[in-house]
This record gives C-alpha cells, sequence and structure tokens, in this order.
C-alpha cells in the first residue's frame, strides 16, 4: 500500500473506523514503513493528550449571545439598503443644467465668432450681468440655425419664461 494512501486513512485506522480489509492493510504497511509508523505515533500520542483534556466552560448565555451577534450582523445597515453612489438627484439636474448652458455659450461663441463681421452689430457695454445675459440670450436666437436643437431648447426656454 503506497503511503499517500495510508496517510489518508490513519485517523480513520486510529478511531477503529476502517473496515477489517482495509484496516489489515494499513497495519501490514505500518509495519514495514517507518516514515508512516513514526506520523501514526505522532497522531496516536496527539490523541491521547487531547483525551486528557477537559473541554473549558461555557457560559450559560453563551447561545444567546451567538445567535444576537448573527443576527446584529445579519441586519442590514444604512450602506446596504442604499448605493454608495445613490444621491439625490438634485445635483444631477444642476450638472446637467450647467453643461446645457455651456453647450449654448460654446455654440453661441462658436457662431459668433463665425459670423463676427458679417451679420453682427456692435452692442452697447452692458449695465449689469443681467442685461448681458439678456442680450446674449436673445441674440442667439439669430446666430442659431432654425430647427437645430440648441435654437428648439432656446424657444422652450423662452416659451417657459426662464
Amino acid at each position: 500500500m503506497w503511503c499517500r494512501r495510508v496517510e489518508k486513512r490513519i485517523g480513520a485506522y486510529l478511531d477503529g473506523e476502517l473496515p477489517p480489509s482495509k484496516a489489515a492493510k494499513v497495519g501490514a504497511h505500518l509495519a514495514s514503513c517507518e516514515a508512516c509508523r513514526h506520523k501514526h505515533d505522532s497522531l496516536r500520542r496527539m490523541q491521547a493528550l487531547l483525551a486528557g483534556l477537559q473541554a473549558p466552560a461555557v457560559p450559560e448565555d453563551f447561545v444567546l449571545r451567538v445567535l444576537a451577534e448573527a443576527r446584529r450582523d445579519l441586519r442590514p445597515t444604512s450602506l446596504a439598503r442604499e448605493p454608495a453612489f445613490a444621491v439625490s438627484p438634485w445635483p444631477s439636474l444642476a450638472n446637467a443644467a450647467a453643461l446645457a448652458a455651456a453647450v449654448l455659450l460654446g455654440l453661441y461663441l462658436g457662431l459668433a465668432s463665425a459670423t463676427a463681421g458679417s451679420n453682427m452689430e456692435a452692442t452697447p457695454p452692458a449695465d449689469s450681468a443681467e442685461s448681458l445675459s439678456a442680450s446674449l440670450y436673445a441674440e442667439s436666437f439669430d446666430l442659431l440655425p432654425e430647427g437645430s436643437p440648441a435654437a428648439q431648447y432656446l424657444a422652450l426656454l423662452n416659451e417657459k419664461g426662464g
């Protein structure tokens, strides 16, 4: 019998769990193989030492504490209920509005630079940021191609008063 097979069966051999035919083969191998016999003897000594030990005293409420801890671990936490990336939709709307404003400003500046001198008139300096914004808004209708998404968006904003 090979040592690998015997090594796997030494524990069962010591516990008397092997059928008689296999136990006889393991016994014969142990009689002829010093390395396996050494492992067998070490395991037998360990079993004898462990058999002499007393089990530690377990507190009466041990089972209840373990179950309570297990229940606590199974409860969903605030992070488990909501994904970490779940946030209020308002920042997303603000980002979308800022992106739309940047696109419109880019379109306006791009078209204004392309047509500078051809059909743009000089505008007097604005008195405030609101008047500048209003003038840019009004001029943007003239510069955008009719039916373009940007022109439709501006028309929609103008209808809503915004």
